[in-house]
């Protein structure tokens, strides 16, 4: 008798896991097919001695498609790369390049030296990085966008968001 109900009990175990298991993967992500038209360069006031933008984070994802959406309608892309990163994506559109680590502030502040930057983004973020670059790496941005004079500083994160500390 004990071991039909145990019998009985694994079966429903393993269903409820098959169950969950197909859920799980017949969940994806939701990528868009288009996205939204950045207005014309010619409407958007650009600086004397106008070096466009510096994107940190820039080889891929969310980086990588902004520097794309902006060399697209014409603009100057400056993007941050560690020594390691495929800078395929870059090159490919365009852009001008500049090599460093994110996480050593003297890399960052070379990154703005005798440049005139309309703006800055960055999208660093790393959960499995060793030092996690999320807030060292994004402070020295910060502070080397302030010292530099840049007017304009995007920061896309996760910081903050769940049980992150």
């Amino acid at each position: 008798m004990i071991k039909k109900i145990l019998k009985f009990f694994g079966i429903i175990l393993l269903l409820i896991v098959l169950v969950i298991a197909g859920l799980l993967l017949s969940m994806k992500a939701d990528i868009p097919e288009s996205t939204y038209p950045l207005p014309p360069a010619a409407t958007v006031a650009a600086p004397a001695n106008d070096d466009g933008y510096l994107i940190f984070g820039a080889t891929r994802n969310s980086g990588l498609m902004v520097a794309g959406l902006l060399a697209e309608r014409g603009e100057k892309v400056t993007g941050f790369a560690r020594p390691t990163s495929d800078i395929a994506g870059l090159e490919a559109i365009g852009a001008t390049i500049v090599v460093g680590d994110a996480n050593n502030l003297d890399d960052v502040r070379a990154a703005f030296e005798g440049r005139n930057y309309r703006a800055v983004l960055t999208t660093i973020g790393c959960l499995n990085c060793e030092p996690p670059p999320d807030f060292t790496a994004n402070k020295h941005v910060v502070d080397a966008a302030i010292e530099a004079g840049v007017r304009r500083v995007v920061l896309v994160t996760t910081i903050g968001a769940g049980d992150s500390q």
